[in-house]
């Protein structure tokens, strides 16, 4: 049932999710669905949470080697992070959250909540971690980097995705840009 919701709260077809739809797109019947999520609210924070965890867990195989720099870890999270915002089911959640009023309403602050800060959160520990002690305001600064008009193209079709060596460029410059601002004030 979250594989169809997920499909569909990732399609350009977001905007109409319902119950029914994704009721009909699991091959379930509605009962069986609410059974397990009582309401569409329920659904979407399921995907979000599934979609966060899978997404963190990737981050974290980044940052898991406690010998790497730091630098090159937040340089890995950045990569898989940039990968995940130009991925082609993000982008038409972002366009149909947009589109639809009604929507951003309850779906916005899920999404906030548990992708955004939840993210925000986990670079915030490994900028701890590796001994930065502005590590929140980093994190924000960061996340902010990552996301410059590149996204934006994306989101209003007047670019296309990054390549490969434009996601490492993406991640790393933001990750010198933070630290050595950082680094630059301290002394």
């Amino acid at each position: 049932m979250l594989d169809a919701a997920r499909a569909l709260l990732f399609s350009p077809m977001a905007g109409a999710l319902t119950m029914e739809r994704i009721a009909a797109e699991a091959r379930v019947s509605k009962a069986t669905l609410y059974r397990h999520f009582p309401t569409l609210e329920s659904v979407v924070q399921a995907v979000v949470q599934e979609e966060r965890e899978a997404m963190l867990a990737a981050i974290g195989a980044a940052g898991a080697g406690a010998a790497q720099e730091l630098g090159a870890r937040l340089t890995a999270f950045g990569v898989r992070l940039i990968v995940f915002l130009a991925s082609p089911g993000h982008l038409a959640l972002h366009r149909a959250l947009a589109a639809q009023p009604a929507l951003r309403g309850w779906m916005g602050p899920l999404i906030w909540r548990e992708g955004i800060l939840a993210t925000e959160a986990r670079l915030a520990e490994m900028l701890a971690e590796g001994g930065r002690v502005e590590a929140r305001r980093e994190a924000r600064a960061l996340l902010g980097a990552w996301q410059g008009n590149w996204l934006l193209g994306l989101l209003l079709d007047a670019c296309p995705p990054p390549d490969g060596a434009e996601v490492a460029a993406i991640a790393r410059e933001g990750v010198q840009m933070v630290l050595g601002q950082v680094l630059a004030a301290a002394s």
